[in-house]
């Protein structure tokens, strides 16, 4: 990590922790302790042995890594599902009847949909605009960043981003303008904890990654440690869970912190907001229309979540749902 003084240092956890996982992750194989192809002088050797340990990464059945192998997205949903797996998080119990992306089905490669429902839930890959993954589409090194900035807050409940953005150091990368802006201020959060490498001061924000690399970037991300007293906490995020039509007027949600939920992020396609209102946990929400929604229609909810960090973008969330007139009988 770099400090104020622009002198060096690194501050890393004991290690990570090692857990039984849902599944193979990347290569659908046995772990394996050594591989063939990693050589002694291989500079992603520890990472690559450390994440074997822990059961995060695995090899192929004739004994190799593959380390130049270039990964997709789909696996990379499924490298860090197993990591937060590792990490004690819980696979949700819906992964398969309510898929997390919009291409992804009941049918799809189970071990994906379990890893896509933990990653998007935590919010450390969300996908592309229109709700897809495009599991075989490549993983960038700028969107690599991304998750695991992400996956590190999501783990330590911290915002690294916020926290580098508020120091002065002296940046290594310097082709951080060939960068998306949503990706800059993860790729400094790489930069001052120097997970990127200083003597390879290009980035390469555009180009693919390897198993190795990400190896590496992870292994390195995982063990950061804030200096003492200096960890941001992140602010409390609301999750919606629900979505139900209790009236014609009347919308009730459900989820978590959504006390922290203001009227001016919520919107519903051909309605307006009359009022909102949550309980004190947080747990539900009640929202008041100005017109009356009609019986048999689908309706949307929108949910536009501002980004925290200068550069990204906003978070727009779309929920579907219907309003039926029920007339109860009179006995």
């Amino acid at each position: 990590m770099k400090s104020k003084s622009k002198k060096k240092f690194n501050k890393y956890l004991t290690g990570i922790a090692s857990a039984a996982l849902v599944a193979s992750v990347v290569a659908p194989v046995v772990t394996a302790a050594d591989f063939t192809d990693v050589a002694e002088n291989n500079s992603h050797k520890d990472a690559i042995e450390a994440l074997s340990k822990a059961g995060v990464i695995s090899g192929y059945p004739d004994g190799s890594f593959k380390p130049n192998k270039t990964l997709t997205r789909s696996d990379v949903v499924k490298l860090m599902g197993k990591w937060l797996v590792s990490m004690d998080y819980k696979v949700p119990t819906d992964y398969k009847t309510k898929p997390r992306f919009t291409d992804l089905t009941a049918k799809s490669n189970d071990e994906l949909l379990q890893a896509a429902a933990i990653v998007k839930d935590n919010n450390v890959f969300k996908g592309y605009e229109d709700g897809s993954l495009h599991a075989g589409g490549s993983i960038t090194r700028e969107n690599m960043a991304i998750v695991l900035v992400r996956a590190y807050d999501s783990v330590n409940k911290t915002d690294l981003s916020a926290y580098v953005q508020k120091q002065k150091f002296t940046k290594d990368v310097i082709d951080l303008n060939k960068a998306k802006a949503e990706a800059r201020t993860a790729i400094d959060v790489l930069d001052f904890f120097d997970i990127t490498n200083p003597a390879a001061p290009n980035f390469r924000p555009k180009d693919t990654t390897t198993r190795a690399q990400f190896a590496s970037f992870l292994y390195k991300t995982s063990q950061v440690k804030m200096p003492d007293g200096e960890t941001p906490e992140a602010p409390e995020v609301a999750e919606i869970t629900s979505v139900e039509a209790i009236s014609e007027k009347q919308i009730e949600l459900k989820g978590k912190n959504l006390q922290v939920l203001k009227a001016e992020q919520l919107t519903i396609e051909g309605n307006e907001l009359a009022s909102f209102k949550a309980n004190g946990d947080g747990t539900k929400a009640v929202l008041d229309l100005k017109n009356e929604l009609t019986s048999g229609n689908e309706w949307t909810l929108t949910l536009t979540t501002k980004a925290e960090t200068e550069g990204q973008r906003d978070t727009i969330t779309s929920y579907k749902f219907t309003y039926e007139f029920k007339v109860e009988e009179i006995s």
